[in-house]
């Protein structure tokens, strides 16, 4: 899998901001909100020390690093890791080629681990396994990820010419709800949240943006009909070590 998402980004790099929808408003106001929630959800701020897999041209990293916290970002494709070099100048930046699969980092490094649509390309088990590695005792996690019900991720993600012509990677998917849930639970992750949002797509018209918003906003409160919005947000945080209790 990482080899065909190495070859994925040598291949989609000169196009990836218009293949993943990053180029219209519509989309630019995406990548914002989505910005803030894994700012909100990983409790980023100038003291932490954060980790962002799948960076990819740097369109996240770039707003992450309004906060002012310590950033390191990877990618395991150099064409998009240079022109994430190129978009972000902050001293508080570094970006480093790596596989989330297997990180090049110390034990009990970061506060955060965040990421916007990058598991759902990953060996989801084996990512988990490195993110508690490199984890502190108490750190959280927060992703963005598209969501299995959603009508167009489920054609996109599972029919294979589709997937083809609209330029995702072969083994890219998307995540059921309850399926993230349980697999971070059984991963020994607590606090964990799992909610669909999202009704605003990337190629909505300028005039329209206004209205698909508030229309979003409303139907993300609908019981059932939330459940088809077109990504999930997650959270979750490494259960602290249990401290001996001291006997008088």
């Amino acid at each position: 899998m990482i080899k065909e998402e190495i070859e994925q980004g040598k291949k989609i790099a000169h196009q990836a901001e218009f293949i993943w929808g990053q180029e219209t408003k519509a989309g630019q106001l995406r990548v914002e909100r989505r910005s803030q929630i894994l700012t909100s959800l990983a409790e980023i701020d100038s003291t932490k020390k954060i980790l962002e897999l799948g960076c990819g041209t740097g369109e996240y990293t770039l707003r992450l690093a309004n906060t002012a916290s310590k950033i390191i970002a990877i990618d395991v494709s150099i064409p998009l890791i240079q022109q994430a070099k190129q978009k972000v100048k902050s001293s508080d930046v570094y970006f480093v080629v790596s596989n989330a699969e297997n990180l090049p980092f110390k034990d009990n490094t970061f506060n955060a681990v965040v990421g916007n649509a990058v598991l759902h390309h990953l060996n989801l088990n084996k990512t988990l396994d490195e993110i508690k590695r490199v984890l502190k005792s108490d750190g959280k996690i927060a992703f963005t990820e598209p969501n299995m019900l959603n009508p167009q991720n489920l054609i996109v993600k599972n029919i294979k010419f589709i997937k083809r012509l609209v330029g995702e990677s072969p083994n890219e998917r998307a995540f059921f709800s309850w399926q993230i849930s349980k697999t971070l639970i059984n991963q020994g992750i607590s606090e964990v949240e799992v909610k669909p949002f999202d009704f605003l797509h990337p190629v909505t018209p300028n005039m329209l943006i206004p209205l698909v918003n508030k229309l979003g906003e409303f139907l993300e409160k609908i019981p059932i009909i939330k459940e088809i919005a077109g990504s999930l947000m997650i959270k979750g945080q490494l259960q602290p070590p249990l401290t001996k209790v001291q006997r008088y």
